[in-house]
């Protein structure tokens, strides 16, 4: 459990100690010189320590503060604006003060808010109209939750020999998403029809039977066969349930801690990442499904561990809830991987270094006659030649590379093709 704030801090200033020494200094030597002079000014330096501790005491401010985000969810380096309301509720006022607000970012990011006056004269008392408002603009560099707050208001007495800082208010939480990639067309259109295609092919060359079943595919349950119609092609044919009116998409994500051979081991200070590798990860799954759900395409999203994001509305829906859970999502412990829906549709899928068990279950989300894509680091060389084997499309990349020029190299892989 963490250790509770305090509400407020009392310390002597470089000047304070340099001053509280001198009075030491001072006071051993009238004991040893028997000199009054010596005893006066300890008397003398003690007094205006005093003085200044009384002071602070007597100005220290009751601030009750209310904090705004602006917006209260949004994108890694995406700025958030920050205001404060505090008003104070002591019957006098703090006079002169600075004020900062804390920010838990990660480590090597901007730990505050910069320390600035607080206001001329401080904050002052008495009417609920002599409230201070402050504010200042912030950009979280990483995906996650940042707590932003308390505020905190120094002071010092005249001298400038104490300071007390003053706790204010609670933090509050602003929810931080993968930062997401404006991505090209990646000319899905030809290859995610093609089951429609054929559908239609059929209801002209056969008759009603024909043209409610299709070509069985693994995973398919065995009541949908339609006996009748498989002894006719040759083949086996299952029953079509319905004639979806917009092409499928699979997006599938390796988030096993097997699968990242950088993940850090045991416990991560506040607001470091896992695995640069994964952080790569989560920003591409981010941008290809907000990209490809906005095209028009019903995205299904698949995971190798513990389910945690949740689905992509349909086209014109909020993206919040997909967004948010990539905000928090974190690397799992091995376990059965997400079966593969029965439907179709093309598959893109993002890993690092896949376990073996990782690399099966890609390699049977691959249908026949469906485009196929898969996102690897160019470290990942046998998971590279079994998925190559496979049919599928592989795009190298580096944790440092540019998201949309990767993704440029499946529009330039499919129009090879």
């Amino acid at each position: 459990m963490a250790a509770r704030r305090r509400s407020h801090r009392l310390v002597l200033t470089a000047r304070g100690r340099v001053f509280a020494a001198s009075v030491v200094v001072l006071v051993v030597l009238a004991y040893a010189a028997g000199n009054p002079v010596f005893q006066l000014a300890a008397a003398l330096g003690a007094a205006l320590l005093a003085a200044g501790l009384i002071a602070v005491r007597l100005r220290r401010p009751r601030l009750a503060v209310a904090r705004t985000l602006v917006p209260p969810l949004a994108a890694a380096g995406a700025p958030v604006r920050v205001t404060i309301a505090a008003r104070n509720r002591s019957p006098r006022g703090s006079g002169a003060a600075l004020w900062r607000d804390r920010l838990s970012f990660p480590p090597g990011a901007t730990a505050d808010a910069p320390l600035a006056p607080l206001a001329s004269g401080g904050v002052r008392a008495g009417a609920r109209t002599d409230a201070t408002t402050l504010g200042y603009t912030t950009r979280p560099p990483r995906r996650g939750v940042v707590e932003i707050g308390p505020l905190e208001v120094e002071l010092e007495d005249p001298f400038g020999l104490v300071r007390h800082t003053v706790v204010a208010g609670a933090a509050q939480s602003v929810v931080v998403t993968p930062q997401l990639v404006d991505l090209v067309d990646a000319g899905l259109g030809e290859s995610s029809s093609e089951g429609e295609a054929r559908l239609v092919q059929r209801a002209v060359l056969a008759g009603g039977d024909d043209l409610m079943t299709r070509e069985y595919r693994r995973g398919d349950a065995m009541r949908r066969v339609h006996w009748r119609v498989s002894a006719r092609q040759g083949e086996l044919m299952v029953r079509q349930e319905e004639q979806r009116s917009k092409p499928e998409v699979r997006l599938a994500v390796d988030t096993r801690r097997d699968g990242y051979a950088d993940a850090a081991p045991g416990t991560l200070a506040a607001g470091e990442a896992e695995s640069e590798t994964f952080e790569w990860v989560v920003r591409m799954v981010a941008s290809i499904g907000v990209h490809l759900r906005q095209t028009g395409y019903a995205v299904s999203v698949l995971e190798s561990a513990d389910r945690q994001i949740e689905p992509l509305g349909a086209a014109g829906a909020a993206d919040e809830p997909f967004l948010t859970s990539l905000a928090t999502i974190r690397l799992g412990e091995a376990r059965r991987p997400d079966r593969a829906p029965e439907a179709g549709g093309a598959v893109f899928a993002v890993v690092a270094d896949p376990a073996p068990e990782t690399l099966d279950w890609l390699l049977a989300l691959r249908r026949p006659r469906e485009r196929a894509v898969v996102f690897l680091p160019e470290r990942s060389t046998t998971a590279r030649d079994a998925l190559l084997g496979a049919g599928f499309t592989v795009v190298l990349f580096r944790p440092d590379d540019d998201l949309a020029a990767v993704w440029a190299a499946v529009a330039l892989a499919g129009d090879a093709a």
